[in-house]
């Protein structure tokens, strides 16, 4: 069932008080947002025999809040992007919880020395170009390029025939390339900005694409959401309904039955019957454990668009100082490395992985003041070394961070060490296996087909014609995916397809 957003925010804002002719018991699994989201909804119209099976001790999945320093961080979902026919923007727009992220365009050298701002601006200048350019993609020629082979191909000519004649500059140009890499990774989740295509289904809202929330975290959102904010304390229906330290572990579903069709079981031996199941896990969970999830196995076309669909992972890293070196107006840097300084960053800093003789601390792009929180620093890690990363010793973090500050910044400020820290764990949790979805080649929609999203979103139906298997989460949405905007959609989608069915039967 396809529903306009336009219809999924007049039903999220002005829910009825319908009561369901019946009342089919539902299982959701996971009381991410998509979970919560599907929930809420429901019990709002009356389907009361519901349970969540959260596989954590907490609600909220892949937005994880935590206090660190003045005020909250997240270790997962951080920004609010775009505001135009956004669900999440709309929902709190007029509660003054949301101000645009500080995105520095100042460069930094690993020499320590600061980018000549008039090449910076010609720098962003081209990247902003090709990312236009991009979203004219696909044609016949490069419906199958990916997003590195397409960023190398044309940004190299770009900045050869711009800078050919200035050796200093084209140097500069030629090893922003690896930072653009990094800004791909880091904004996609893929492991290398080659297993990704150059246009993908990805829908961009317009507005403000960089909010983030005034030191909250965007664990408000979800209190929003409920309909438990301001008053937190408030415990709702839909938290009710949720049994925490429950790990899904098979999905049993018999469409021959028309009620009673699913059971679910759990790791600790836990046994749930419905006549409905909402799968919401990360698509990273469903991926691990694909061939022993589901009982019979999924049909050949989902269990293809679940191949289709990448999940990757970036590691959120924030560093608290007892004194803040960087000064009030520093709004963050992007980092430049050289190719000398690259080549031998393994040798600089033998701690930790390294990836063809590059180090961990090389990919990071980014050093950013945090909102509300005057003493603290955020990096974010991505690409292939991330699940490594995750592993290593605070010890060897806090020196690694402190590192790549003193490389950077030491001629400029006087940098200080960290005195604590605090990083996210994606990929080594069982229960996410990584941080959000990304197209490969294969997803992407071609012609009037349907993408990879659009088939793994399709519920699986009795031999009567009654959906009982949904599937909702970020990874489901058409144009959405990745983000919590795709996911509350998501959540609204399958609960309207529940509803919807038992209005007309």
């Amino acid at each position: 069932m396809k529903t306009t957003l336009l219809i999924a925010l007049t039903i999220f804002h002005q829910l009825s008080s319908s009561t369901a002719t019946k009342d089919p018991s539902i299982i959701i699994v996971g009381a991410g947002v998509s979970g919560l989201t599907a929930g809420k909804i429901l019990i709002d119209h009356g389907f009361h025999n519901l349970t969540i099976l959260e596989a954590e001790n907490r609600i909220g999945g892949r937005i994880h809040s935590v206090f660190f320093g003045d005020a909250f961080i997240d270790l997962g979902a951080s920004f609010c992007h775009g505001q135009k026919n956004n669900i999440v923007y709309n929902t709190v727009e007029k509660l003054d919880l949301l101000v645009h992220s500080k995105n520095s365009t100042a460069l930094y050298s690993s020499s320590g020395d600061a980018v000549d701002p008039a090449f910076v601006d010609e720098f962003f200048n081209i990247t902003s170009s090709l990312l236009t350019e991009s979203g004219d993609l696909p044609t016949p020629d490069n419906e199958n390029i990916s997003y590195g082979e397409y960023y190398t191909k044309y940004y190299t000519e770009i900045i050869n025939e711009r800078f050919g004649k200035d050796p200093a500059k084209l140097k500069l140009a030629q090893e922003g390339l690896d930072l653009l890499e990094k800004w791909a990774e880091g904004s996609d989740g893929f492991p290398s900005w080659f297993d990704g295509p150059a246009a993908t289904d990805y829908q961009w809202n317009e507005g403000d694409e960089y909010m983030e929330w005034k030191g909250t975290g965007y664990q408000t959102f979800i209190y929003v959401l409920l309909r438990k904010f301001p008053d937190l304390q408030r415990v709702t229906a839909v938290e009710r309904g949720v049994v925490f330290d429950k790990e899904v572990a098979k999905i049993a579903y018999d469409a021959s039955r028309e009620r009673g069709g699913v059971t679910v079981t759990c790791s600790d031996g836990s046994v749930y019957e419905a006549d409905h199941v909402i799968v919401t896990p990360s698509l990273g969970v469903i991926k691990e454990n694909l061939d022993e999830m589901f009982e019979p196995q999924l049909p050949l076309a989902k269990r293809t668009a679940i191949d289709s669909i990448g999940f990757g992972a970036i590691m959120s890293l924030a560093t608290h100082y007892t004194g803040k070196w960087w000064g009030d107006d520093f709004a963050g840097v992007s980092l430049l490395w050289t190719k000398e300084d690259l080549e031998n960053s393994a040798k600089e800093f033998p701690l930790g992985p390294h990836h063809n003789n590059r180090s961990w601390v090389t990919y990071t792009a980014e050093i950013m003041p945090c909102t509300r929180n005057p003493n603290v620093l955020r990096f974010w890690f991505n690409g292939v070394l991330v699940p490594e990363i995750e592993l290593l010793s605070d010890e060897v973090l806090v020196d690694g961070v402190d590192f790549i500050t003193r490389k950077f910044l030491g001629k400029d400020y006087n940098v200080t060490k960290p005195d604590k820290m605090i990083h996210s764990r994606w990929v080594a949790n069982p229960h996410f296996k990584g941080t959000y979805s990304y197209q490969k080649i294969a997803a992407v929609r071609r012609g009037n087909g349907t993408n990879a999203e659009e088939e793994l979103a399709k519920p699986i139906k009795t031999e009567s014609g009654r959906p009982f298997v949904h599937f909702a989460g970020e990874a489901t949405h058409p144009r959405y995916y990745s983000n919590v905007q795709g996911a509350t959609e998501t959540g609204i989608r399958e609960a309207l397809s529940i509803i919807n069915y038992y209005s007309k039967h």
